[in-house]
């Protein structure tokens, strides 16, 4: 459906990256995507890059940073995709998301550290690589923060030795929601649980109450919402008479200062210090190859600017065609062009994703968006109120026998697509009589035109639809007049190759399309004639026919077609070319169509746009090849539906239809439908259908009698007629009403 959505603030900006030699950007588009959050997609052609980037505002009170791991578990793998649409929630819509730290390809455990909302899901008591953290007041901060712990109760102290690690001789480790339903220690140990009565926050003391202890049992079960303190040797003599009900003051902190740490996410290395490259001293001082920082990849990292009021999350995509990767060098230049102050890179590869709007805006190296460890989502919680809704179609024409799949979509005032459905809207039809709407279908019920019109909050749109029938075979180019037709092609010589009407060769009528075509043919290529014209089709056929007289050769036909919103299909002929000497009939069943574009969905009405043929040769390499090819007699078939006439349907309204096809030559069908009579009396009418020429002259009297009230179509010859414009004039009772037609001959 190409509809004009929105206006998104789309805005063409050409940015000059100096320390990527010359001129190598193509486009920037910048799009608003929330309130303090903008998305940039960079193309660059020389090398080629392909980046994406989101800007974020720290200081819009409706934006704050968080961390998510897969499914909510230490361990595991899950879709940055779906970790972001999985925290959606109402006041809380994750509009960017972005993959995170490195992890064990085996279990998705991570490497460095991680802090959710406040609590640990992972620990480290010395970290050699960079994390990108942010504070309680959404404040960023890159560093290598060490944990730090410690837990008191009464006069006693006790170091804190992790969160969700490993219970080690004489350690004293915690245990939360993150690392699963229990413990999984052995029983040498003494376990409390306990209720925290305050959020958790990094660097900050949280109180608890013990609700239970357990000594020398092991794999303490964590209840929700709360945490287990987990000793060993020297540690549990911290526990020698706690009761239930008793305070426990937890402390979990990290090296950072006094800055309280709600989000953290780890990386390697830093790559951008204060404004400048810093790759390669970052990978020296933090670990690794220099196979790592040179070469190029996809790639992910973060960064914010000097005041720290604006952060970046930038994706590379790399090892495809439209797109080789960065070498860590390359990637904090680019960074530094964005007004990066303090940077570090994240996991790359084929876990390099990005998210807006639950929907992936780059393109993963692995074709397909990897399930990765962790993710850094950008939550809003602004209120993305609907300002339009689309229905799909807009537009379209079926017949009695075939239902109507409707689509109803919703988009914020940023253009974003948004979750609301056909149930959460009021949906009605304008017309009962023409069909009902259920389950978002419609069914055709009688011929006529109805609306469709769905509606939410103050926003509606409305669909028309268009119930027709017509039965039979009927010709929609003679192809007499080679005006209607010309020439294109692929891997031809369109130069070589023509299109001519034939007075010599001919099905029927006066002549027939005669196509000349010539090609050198070269290795693995098909080479195709187009065949163009543009012709309205109206009603809903189930097929396209066409006579043709091959030169001998075994060509395939097939034709294409544009539906009510421009997009192209394709239906291929059920037979081949074979016959030299008799024309052959080739017939194209208008079901399965072949698309051009993947997303699109065929709906009627339809224009026939051009006469494919694929040109078969003997395939010898640098061989010319030329031949002719005869086509003849167009047509259309509607299938037949004895069932749809039975009806007594009477029409809501007087209605004198198009006369289709419309130019016609020689034979065209007129419409009309009428109700009860002005006194609403359904006794027969004096009904009148007579065709003028340009200058008023009678020339054809088609109905001239009483009807009943229904619907009526009558077919007009104009084989004995010139070449102009006509008028036809129906009168029912004392309602008139007339339209022009056009014989072309």
């Amino acid at each position: 459906m190409k509809k004009t959505i929105i206006v998104i603030h789309l805005i063409f900006i050409s940015l000059t990256f100096s320390s990527f030699s010359q001129s190598l950007v193509n486009k920037t588009t910048v799009r608003q995507i929330a309130s303090g959050v903008k998305h940039y997609h960079v193309t660059l052609s020389e090398k080629p890059w392909n980046l994406n980037v989101l800007e974020i505002d720290l200081t819009n009170s409706l934006i704050h940073m968080e961390t998510s791991t897969a499914n909510d578990n230490i361990v595991g793998n899950e879709r940055t995709s779906s970790q972001a649409i999985r925290k959606n929630k109402e006041g809380h819509e994750v509009i960017g998301a972005i993959n995170g730290d490195f992890y064990n390809p085996e279990n998705g455990l991570i490497i460095g550290q991680q802090v959710i909302n406040g609590e640990f899901l992972k620990s480290e008591q010395s970290s050699n690589w960079s994390e990108i953290a942010f504070t309680e007041n959404n404040a960023p901060l890159i560093g290598r923060f060490s944990f730090t712990g410690s837990v008191k109760w009464k006069d006693k102290t006790n170091t804190l030795h992790g969160v969700n690690s490993t219970r080690y001789t004489d350690h004293l480790v915690m245990y939360n929601h993150f690392f699963g339903n229990s413990t999984s220690t052995n029983q040498w140990g003494y376990e409390v649980l306990l209720k925290p009565v305050q959020p958790w926050i990094v660097n900050d003391t949280v109180k608890c109450v013990v609700l239970s202890v357990e000594n020398r049992i092991g794999n303490m079960k964590i209840s929700e919402g709360n945490v287990v303190l987990s000793g060993h040797g020297t540690s549990e003599t911290f526990f020698s008479n706690l009761s239930l009900n008793d305070t426990v003051s937890i402390f979990a902190g990290l090296t950072a200062g006094k800055n309280k740490i709600t989000q953290l996410i780890s990386g390697f290395p830093k790559i951008v210090k204060e404004g400048k490259n810093y790759a390669s001293e970052g990978y020296k001082e933090e670990g690794g190859s220099k196979t790592f920082d040179i070469e190029r990849h996809p790639r992910t990292a973060v960064g914010f600017n000097e005041d720290k009021t604006k952060f970046f999350m930038f994706v590379v995509d790399g090892r495809q065609t439209i797109s080789i990767g960065m070498s860590l060098q390359e990637l904090a230049d680019a960074m530094i062009e964005f007004g990066v102050y303090e940077g570090i890179n994240l996991d790359g590869g084929g876990s390099s994703t990005m998210v807006v709007k639950n929907k992936i805006v780059n393109s993963p190296s692995d074709l397909s968006e990897r399930a990765v460890a962790n993710s850094l989502l950008v939550v809003s919680a602004e209120q993305m109120e609907i300002d339009k809704v689309t229905l799909t179609p807009d537009t379209v024409v079926t017949d009695l026998t075939k239902p109507i799949q409707f689509y109803f979509t919703s988009f914020d005032k940023y253009g974003y697509e948004q979750s609301y459905k056909f149930s959460d809207a009021s949906t009605f039809i304008t017309d009962p009589l023409i069909g009902s709407f259920t389950n978002n279908v419609f069914t055709p019920l009688n011929t006529g035109t109805t609306k469709l019109i769905s509606s939410f909050s103050d926003v509606a749109d409305t669909a028309t639809i268009n119930v027709e029938y017509y039965e039979g075979e009927k010709i929609i180019s003679s192809m007499e007049k080679i005006d209607d037709w010309y020439i294109s092609g692929k891997d031809i010589d369109t130069l070589k190759s023509n299109v001519n009407v034939s007075t010599f060769t001919k099905s029927e009528g006066e002549g027939c399309v005669e196509l000349n075509y010539y090609f050198t043919y070269k290795t693995g290529v098909t080479n195709f004639a187009y065949i163009n014209t543009d012709i309205p089709i109206y009603g809903v056929p189930e097929s396209i026919k066409i006579d043709g007289l091959s030169d001998g050769l075994k060509h395939t036909l097939a034709f294409f077609v544009t539906d009510e919103n421009g997009e192209e299909f394709g239906f291929l002929c059920d037979n081949t070319m074979t016959e030299s000497i008799e024309f052959e009939t080739f017939t194209a069943k208008l079901t399965n169509p072949i698309k051009t574009v993947g997303t699109s969905k065929f709906y009627f009405p339809i224009r026939i746009k051009k006469i494919a043929i694929a040109l078969n040769s003997s395939k010898t390499v640098d061989a010319i090849y030329r031949g002719t090819i005869y086509l003849d007699n167009l047509r259309i078939k509607y299938p037949n539906d004895p069932t749809s006439l039975e009806t007594n349907y009477i029409p809501s309204k007087f209605q004198l239809q198009q006369n289709y096809p419309n130019p016609f030559n020689p034979c065209t069908t007129i419409e009309y439908s009428f109700p009860h009579s002005e006194l609403g009396s359904s006794d027969p009418i004096s009904v009148s259908l007579i065709v003028y020429d340009i200058l008023g002259h009678e020339v054809s009297t088609l109905v001239n009698e009483k009807q009943n009230p229904g619907s009526y179509k009558v077919e007009f010859n104009g084989k004995n007629l010139a070449t102009g414009i006509y008028f036809y004039r129906l009168k029912v009772g004392n309602i008139v009403d007339s339209k022009r037609m056009i014989l072309l001959k």
